[in-house]
């Protein structure tokens, strides 16, 4: 995953501002998924953590840029709540993917 933030990050070639939020996206979703997944492995009703996690991280990417638009010095732009969302999917689908073979593998050696 480190990997693959690394490649977006200098190849889009895109400024230090929106390679933070890239970051401070994704580890948002990774808080996010993992709360609610925790929440559902203790029994109360969570439908689908990883999508409820990449969603509530898009709206607050939405919400972000909205308070842009409302700050002289700032801009509000599409493309930057195209990537937080990104940011947080590749994050989510990461971990929710390493957690699935780890559980996987883990289960072969415990018997």
């Amino acid at each position: 995953m480190v990997a693959v933030f690394g490649i977006i990050i200098l190849r889009l070639g895109i400024g230090p501002e929106e390679r933070t939020h890239l970051i401070e996206h994704a580890v948002v979703a990774l808080l996010i998924y993992h709360a609610l997944d925790e929440r559902r492995r203790n029994g109360r009703p969570v439908w689908s953590p990883a999508v409820l996690a990449i969603a509530v991280t898009a709206l607050l990417g939405v919400v972000d840029e909205l308070i842009q638009a409302l700050i002289p010095s700032r801009v509000f732009d599409y493309r930057d709540i195209g990537f937080n969302a990104l940011a947080a999917f590749l994050a989510v689908t990461g971990s929710a993917v390493v957690g699935f073979i780890s559980a996987r593998l883990g289960s072969r050696y415990r018997s």
